[in-house]
Order: C-alpha cells, then structure tokens, then sequence
C-alpha cells in the first residue's frame, strides 16, 4: 500500500509556521529582554533611584547579517554613570551589576523566548 504525501500542502504548513515566527520574534525577544531588564533593576546600586528607573530596553536592532536584537542596560544619557559603575575607572573599582544580571537570567530569558515561538507554532 503507498503512503500519499500532499507536498502542497506541507509546504503551506511549513510556509505558514514560518510565518507566525517570524510575527512573533519581537514579541519573544522582547519578553527575554523584560526578564534581563528586571534583574538588572534589582541589582543595580540604588543611591537617588535614577539609575533603576532608567534602566531600559532598546528599539529593535539589526545586525549586519540581518540578526534582530535590543539591549538593556542604563539610559546612555540619563544613567551614564551606569558604565562607570559596571566597569570602574582607573581611580575606581568596578561594581559590576548588568553582566551579573544577564548571567543569573539568560537560561530563563531562553525559556521564555523559546516557550512564546513554541506556542506560535502550536497554534492553529
């Protein structure tokens, strides 16, 4: 008995897959950048609150081989100190917070990435 594979058919699936990741990519990227942002919050040295409160998450970016991504960290006008203070001076040690923060979530910033394509795809 011959098995009956409608190529047609499995393209569109597989066409169509393809297009809910790529819809939801943002989503997911920004949901693991959510998860960095708010333990880089809760890390970071608190003296005012200025630099807490302007820790942020950047527009969507492209890399140069077409690679979409944001960064987070401190506002660059705002909480420019927060450099100083991740990696320290020649007259000052640092007291790093943001690469501690991404090292503690990224495994979870993973997982909530992973799980928001994991149910594009699922869906139907």
């Amino acid at each position: 008995m011959p098995i009956t594979f409608e190529i047609e058919e499995f393209q569109k699936k597989i066409t169509d897959v393809a297009i809910r990741v790529k819809s939801t990519k943002r989503k997911a990227i920004l949901a693991g950048a959510k998860i960095i942002q708010d333990e880089i919050i809760s890390r970071a040295p608190e003296d005012t609150g200025n630099l807490k409160r302007n820790i942020v998450i950047s527009e969507m970016q492209q890399d140069t081989s077409g690679s979409e991504y944001v960064n987070v960290g401190p506002e660059k006008k705002k909480a420019f100190y927060g450099r100083i203070l991740e990696f320290g001076t020649s007259k000052m040690r640092a007291k790093p917070f943001v690469e501690p923060a991404f090292i503690a979530k990224r495994k979870e910033a993973l997982a909530a990435m992973a799980e928001i394509v994991k149910e594009a795809i699922e869906s139907d």
